[in-house]
């Protein structure tokens, strides 16, 4: 088919001159004689293409029902060659209906439909569009024979393959050499399920648009009629098959319930939608998917979730002014946009409704991956509010009041005259009566000021908006998080690049139900009324580079779903302000830093270990019906409030700095704690390694005792130490028997002293039963109190140990055990031995002899070993020491005789080796 050049019909310019963007093609609007008669004819599916000699080339298709589109398409070809200033009319391509345009092998094609649903037809031209192949067999591009639909899109290239999508649930694919004129090079997917998601059943789902890039690999996105969303669908494997959805497959996407372009950018590495969202304002006018009055540029890097960079088109004009259809070619830094487009030109009949478009028009997006909405307030006294506009290529979209919320420091807006923006942002709103109001950027309440730091104008200000991703909570009460238009700007938060604002529009106290996993770089609460997080979702902090951040400038708020950090997180605020987290909190190995005079409280444990972090920079850590946990890699660091239970495990790290941090409950566990204040609290160890207190103030507040000890059975352990910094001049030590009083056999170490010189203890309550006695910090009974064994330092004098020989680790005999050693065995120091216990054979039980100090806190494991491995040596369970009756030597005074035995032959054959290990409590030593 050869198509012949002819000229635009020319149009009166006072009818065409207020329409936006170029012109293209034009068809008359219908009188209503014609729409009754069956006469009327639309213009429809615009395509857009590059040249590769670097001309436009723009298609469209008629419809309505004068068109004949149910026999035979008709499309209508236009050709640039200044950049879209002005368009040259080519002749039509017949049997052929909503018409894809795209370039592959520097060839031009054109895919569509041979009618309204008809036959799938592939046009190819090698002339840059002045002639045409004729679609006449299955080897000349009649791909499909059958009822087949869809509209507009961008084909992609894939793993070898050139992509396209069918209508809305299935998709078409070819190998990129293949003879794409041939039906057999072509392989079509089943139809996905759309019918069974999370929307329902009963959905229109239909004209997608298709992407690809390395991350995502191929990927349809329809619409859905009625909603603004889409879904995503996959090939399989084999391109013959469809991957049917998941439920999280479904996303919010604005403007989705109308036909969209979509490409992705492999320059920014993010995808790009023209899409028709509807705006607040005109919520409730009509049908929604028939408002197509706005057009605006949304970004997305995964294809789920959606932002809205900039709106570019807006008509006021709602009924029968309309940008659609959008379909677009990248071109450097610009979007080359084709519109199907209904516009009033002045002529006798203008259109019916938006959905009835009379144009064709051509529309440049510059430098669309930075594009940022350009806003602009009004005040309006006369209403008491400040209106927010954003600039477009036509007329300026409403966007609705700025300033969010009812009332403002108890009052509402009263007649707003005046109003500027500092360089931070913050924008100051001069009442008609002088009073002076603060809003953030995206139009929050601050405060009341005496004055603006800035003049103040009348008229329009120009709204600079700093680029910060932050997404402010619209809705005036409660609302879920998913739905995009309770999110100023219809974002949603839902990245690690966004902040989510919850600011002074509610007007009561109110619910946002957090209904799916949330990730966002902050939170941050600046409303009078409380914000309640509940539901069945999550939230995540995270933040690509940095610290993410949850701040409090104004009331009180809960959140009652579980907190998890994927980055370090500051929680920082006011003392006006405060935030629970009652839903359970999970810090991920990461740093949690508290500063600000704003209370965070935390219901329930609150666990600290695997390299997670809790800094107190000056902030207070407040729990409910729970202790803060800080076990093994975990830490609690800084200067701060506690205010609760505190619970520490070996290899914790609990440390103050500078002045130290004050802990309001009870402190108990074991390991290390450093630089802490206990103010009039309960301290107490648990069963197992004492905890040691470094440098830590025990501040016992009139009677309330600071250290408790509850004895309810045989326990034997060293409960509490300290060292010499430790502050003990008003420790009160209370020590109380349950209902089941040890055995005369028990003793209990209550606490001890590892620093130099003797502790000082000044004791102002203890009960202490009758028949036990306490000495030096030691609890026994009076018949049985052990005998004191001899600390190091007794046992070195008693050998005639002085300087350098005195040492721990010295040996003065040079046979290679140390003092350490012999003192905990009971050798003398200055002789030497050749082995600190005696090991022999009776039978088949291997028998190992030792002394052992008269000293509870000395213990003694057994570990056994069968290769000799660093790493593999484990210990006995509960082996049985023995006091010898008759030993084979006499032990030293201080000191038993005991043994241990072991069956040898374990019926497995193998050899094993054993070892003792002996545990020395620091207050033995110097």
């Amino acid at each position: 088919m050869i198509c012949l050049m002819t000229a635009l019909p020319p149009v009166a310019a006072q009818s065409m001159e207020a329409v936006p963007g170029v012109v293209v093609g034009y068809e008359p609007s219908p009188s209503l004689w014609d729409r009754l008669f069956g006469n009327a004819r639309y213009t429809a599916s615009p395509s857009i293409v590059v040249l590769p000699n670097g001309d436009y080339l723009i298609g469209h298709n008629i419809f309505g029902s004068g068109s004949g589109a149910d026999v035979s398409g008709e499309t209508r070809l236009y050709l640039s060659s200044d950049q879209g200033a002005t368009w040259t009319r080519l002749s039509n391509l017949m049997d052929m209906k909503r018409g894809s345009l795209f370039v592959h092998q520097e060839a031009v094609y054109v895919w569509g439909f041979r009618n309204n649903s008809g036959d799938i037809l592939l046009y190819r031209s090698d002339d840059h569009g002045e002639s045409w192949t004729t679609p006449s067999n299955a080897s000349t591009g009649l791909l499909r024979e059958g009822n087949f639909g869809g509209t507009p899109f961008n084909p992609v290239v894939h793993g070898g393959r050139i992509w396209v999508a069918q209508s809305g649930s299935r998709i078409m694919s070819a190998p990129v050499g293949a003879n794409l004129l041939a039906a057999s090079s072509w392989t079509l997917t089943n139809g996905a399920n759309t019918q069974s998601g999370p929307l329902g059943s009963g959905l229109i789902v239909t004209e997608a648009q298709i992407f690809a890039s390395a991350r995502t690999g191929v990927v349809i996105m329809p619409k859905v009629g009625g909603l603004s969303h889409s879904v995503l669908i996959r090939p399989g494997f084999n391109p013959a098959t469809i991957v049917h959805p998941e439920d999280d497959d479904w996303v919010s996407l604005p403007g989705g319930d109308k036909k969209f372009g979509g490409a992705y950018d492999p320059v920014s590495d993010r995808f790009f939608i023209l899409s028709n969202p509807v705006l607040p304002v005109h919520a409730g006018y009509g049908v929604p998917e028939l408002i197509r009055n706005t057009g605006a540029l949304l970004s997305s890097r995964d294809l789920r979730h959606w932002n809205v960079e900039k709106i570019f088109l807006y008509s006021p004009n709602i009924g029968y002014e309309a940008f659609q259809y959008f379909n677009f070619e990248i071109e450097g830094d610009d979007l080359l946009v084709a519109s199907r487009t209904a516009f009033d030109v002045g002529s006798a009949n203008r259109p019916p409704r938006g959905h009835d478009s009379n144009l064709i028009t051509f529309h440049r997006v510059s430098g669309f991956r930075e594009a940022r909405p350009e806003y602009f307030l009004v005040p309006e006294p006369a209403n008491n509010r400040v209106s927010r506009y954003e600039r477009t290529q036509h007329a300026p979209a409403p966007l609705g009041s700025f300033t969010l919320g009812e009332s403002f420091a108890g009052e509402p807006l009263n007649g707003p005259v005046a109003h500027g923006q500092e360089s931070g942002g913050d924008v100051y709103v001069r009442e008609t009566g002088g009073r002076v109001l603060r809003f953030d950027v995206l139009g929050n309440f601050v405060e009341v000021v005496e004055s603006a730091p800035i003049p103040l104008t009348e008229g329009e200000l120009d709204l600079v908006s700093p680029d910060d991703g932050a997404r402010s909570w619209i809705a005036p009460g409660p609302g879920n998080w998913s739905e995009i238009e309770n999110w100023f700007y219809w974002n949603r938060p839902d990245t690690n690049a966004e902040a989510a604002v919850f600011g002074s529009a509610i007007a009561a106290d109110s619910v946002v139900t957090v209904d799916g996993a949330f990730t966002v770089r902050e939170l941050r609460f600046q409303a009078e009324h409380r914000h309640t997080f509940g539901g069945p979702g999550s939230l995540t902090l995270e933040v690509e580079e940095g610290r993410a951040r949850v701040a409090l400038l104004r009331g009180d708020h809960e959140i009652l779903v579980p907190v998890t950090l994927k980055s370090d997180t500051d929680l920082e605020g006011d003392a006006d302000a405060s935030v629970a987290f009652r839903g359970g909190f999970d810090f991920g190995g990461r740093e949690l830093r508290l500063s600000g005079a704003a209370g965070f409280r935390f219901k329930g444990p609150l666990t600290v270990s695997g390299g997670g972090v809790v800094h107190l920079d000056g902030g207070e850590l407040e729990l409910e019906d729970g202790a803060l946990r800080v076990f093994a890699g975990g830490s609690l660091t800084g200067a701060g409030v506690v205010g609760g239970d505190l619970v520490t495990a070996p290899g914790a790290t609990v440390a103050g700095t500078g002045e130290g941090m004050v802990v309001e409950g009870t402190l108990s566990g074991a390991g290390a704690v450093e630089n802490i204040t206990v103010a009039g609290v309960n301290a107490r160890s648990s069963t197992g390694a004492p905890l040691e207190l470094r440098s830590t103030r025990l501040s016992a507040g009139g009677d309330v005792p600071l250290i408790r000890i509850m004895i309810n059975g045989p326990v034997a352990e060293h409960l509490i130490g300290f060292d010499g910094e430790t502050d003990l001049s008003n420790a009160a030590v209370d020590i109380a028997f349950g209902s089941s009083p040890p055995g005369s056999e028990e003793s209990f170490r209550v606490f001890h002293h590892t620093g130099t010189g003797e502790p000082e203890f000044a004791f102002h309550s203890v009960t202490v039963p009758e028949n036990w006695i306490l000495i030096n910090g030691l609890l026994a009974h009076e018949d049985s109190l052990p005998p004191a064994g001899p600390t190091f330092a007794e046992w070195a004098a008693s050998h005639d140990l002085a300087g350098e020989d005195a040492e721990i680790q010295a040996n003065p005999a040079g046979d290679g055990f140390s003092n350490m050693e012999k003192f905990v065995f009971g050798k003398n120091p200055t002789i030497q031995v050749a082995s600190l216990a005696r090991v022999s054979r009776g039978g088949d039980l291997l028998i190992m002899r030792w002394n052992r100090p008269f000293h509870d806190g000395v213990t003694f494991v057994i570990e056994k070993n069968a290769a000799l491995d660093p790493a593999g040596w484990q210990p006995l369970d509960d082996p049985v020491f023995t006091v010898m009756d008759e030993p084979d030597e006499v032990p030293p005074d201080g000191y038993e005789r005991v043994e241990w035995s072991h069956q040898v032959d374990d019926g497995d054959g193998h050899a094993a080796f054993f070892r003792i290990i002996a545990n020395v409590p620091l207050y033995l030593l110097p």
